[in-house]
């Protein structure tokens, strides 16, 4: 059973974009690299779409990670709430640039904890200005990327490579936005812009939508939509998940889906019939 908890480490964090590329973008078997720290539900998980896994656990990521040599480069890789914890942040989305293949896809998550807390080990935010700003510095295309912001949760995207970009420009300064990066970007990038931290949406994801209550961005939702491509395999797997505790505004929040068979919610917990 799967249980997630707010505003601490838990073992179950990044299942919403695990689930959302499981679900809608699993095509054949790939070569999939887990960095960080992933609980036996969310292996099998993977495995049961048939991904062939190498692991990197949380403990063995360290300051000189950019400098390890890889024999292969991988399909996916998955950074699961590790980015927070890195010294050379830029080194490290380098090195998960060049070990991933050119079509291939990151998938990547971080805590939205408030920047004014202080959180033992954790000296990169993740909250949207700067994750993007970072990504695509690194060379990563966020604008055609999915976008998941789970209220006050979590931040986490599944992006690609972006095909144009030079590694010379890891030689600048990045004191001013380039027109690459404003390419990358999913937002304009523009001096005192506002992207509010505790809200739900989920930008170009299929499985999950999010319906606001008004068409101002910031405003809170009044539902969380979940649906399965027509195409969709189900592989007779069941996973339940504990909402209550990372609904900072369940309240205010409805969770939905067209598929009562496969999809329940009841007493604060998402089952999932995959």
């Amino acid at each position: 059973m799967l249980q997630i908890a707010q505003n601490k480490f838990s073992k179950e964090c990044g299942i919403f974009p695990l689930l959302e590329f499981l679900i809608t973008e699993n095509k054949k078997k790939k070569k999939v690299l887990l960095l960080g720290e992933f609980h036996n539900d969310h292996i099998s998980l993977i495995n049961s779409f048939d991904y062939e896994i190498e692991e990197i656990k949380k403990k063995e990521i360290n300051p000189l990670f950019h400098l390890k040599n890889f024999k292969s480069k991988y399909d996916v890789i998955f950074c699961n709430h590790i980015i927070q914890y890195q010294r050379n942040t830029g080194l490290f989305l380098d090195k998960l640039f060049d070990i991933l293949k050119k079509e291939g896809k990151l998938i990547i998550s971080g805590p939205k904890q408030s920047s004014e807390m202080l959180l033992e080990g954790q000296i990169f935010s993740c909250i949207l200005p700067v994750f993007i700003q970072n990504l695509i510095y690194a060379g990563f295309d966020c604008r055609n990327g999915k976008i998941l912001s789970i209220g006050s949760f979590e931040n986490s995207l599944i992006i690609k490579k972006d095909k144009s970009f030079n590694k010379k420009e890891r030689n600048e300064t990045g004191f001013k936005w380039s027109p690459k990066h404003k390419k990358r970007s999913p937002f304009e990038l523009a001096q005192g812009l506002n992207v509010e931290n505790k809200i739900w949406f989920f930008e170009k994801c299929f499985f999950w939508k999010a319906i606001r209550i008004s068409s101002e961005f910031d405003d809170k939702i009044a539902r969380v939509m979940m649906s399965f491509p027509e195409n969709y395999q189900y592989k007779n797997i069941s996973l339940n998940i504990l909402v209550t505790e990372i609904l900072e505004l369940f309240e205010f929040v409805e969770f939905y889906n067209q598929d009562y068979k496969h999809i329940k919610l009841e007493d604060g917990s998402m089952k999932l019939s995959l």
